[in-house]
């Protein structure tokens, strides 16, 4: 069995190979409309994931508007979210080895690489200019 390390270098790799695609071709609305479900449905358990969705999420984790209008690192951050604490422990990439064993410490969250970006067109949707 690969050891975390490995299994953090691979989604690494994984996670930086879909931020450069998504930068590839325009955000169309269907990608935006199906992050914004995706998100909703995996990532608003722990985060406030749009302006309207003020009441969600857990107080200390950041929100996904406050992250890209308030981060100049946003992209990489939302690029590698999967090797970024507490990500690893519950959050699952289909094609991409676990970093470790054992079972996920919460619900898992299982994507797949067009969801991924289907998360981060949505993201991305909520910079202001």
């Amino acid at each position: 069995m690969p050891s975390s390390q490995a299994g953090r270098r691979n989604a690494i790799a994984f996670c930086g190979i879909l931020a450069l695609t998504a930068g590839l071709s325009p955000a169309r609305a269907e990608d935006v409309e199906a992050g914004a479900a995706l998100a909703s449905e995996h990532c608003a358990r722990c985060h406030v994931i749009g302006d309207g969705r003020t009441l969600n999420g857990i107080g200390s984790t950041p929100s996904f508007p406050g992250l890209v209008n308030n981060l100049d690192d946003w992209q990489e951050r939302f690029s590698t979210f999967f090797a970024r604490p507490p990500h690893p422990a519950f959050v699952r990439l289909d094609g991409v080895e676990p970093p470790t064993p054992l079972p996920p410490s919460a619900s898992p969250v299982v994507l797949t690489p067009m969801e991924t970006e289907a998360i981060f067109r949505y993201v991305e949707s909520l910079k202001r200019d």
